[in-house]
């Protein structure tokens, strides 16, 4: 479990291009992102799946703990 990760992001041709920084990275395989809104927005799981794309994971957890019950999604590219 690493907190905070850099997590380098490629465009579509394999160029590295910088990165971004994840919450938590599980298992350099796990993107971990965490929110504290009453609500979880379409512009969430958009952020979301552009990290999966662009740092080249496939698994990821949003998780919103703003909310009055805790709101989990799990998204998969």
């Amino acid at each position: 479990l690493k907190q905070q990760c850099p997590i380098d992001v490629y465009d579509e041709d394999g160029t590295a291009i910088g990165h971004f920084v994840a919450d938590l990275l599980v298992e350099d395989k796990l993107i971990v992102e965490l929110k504290a809104c009453l609500v979880l927005l379409p512009e969430h799981t958009a952020q979301i799946l552009g990290y999966l794309r662009a740092g080249r994971l496939r698994h990821a957890l949003l998780i919103n703990f703003g909310s009055p019950k805790l709101q989990i999604r799990k998204l998969i590219l």
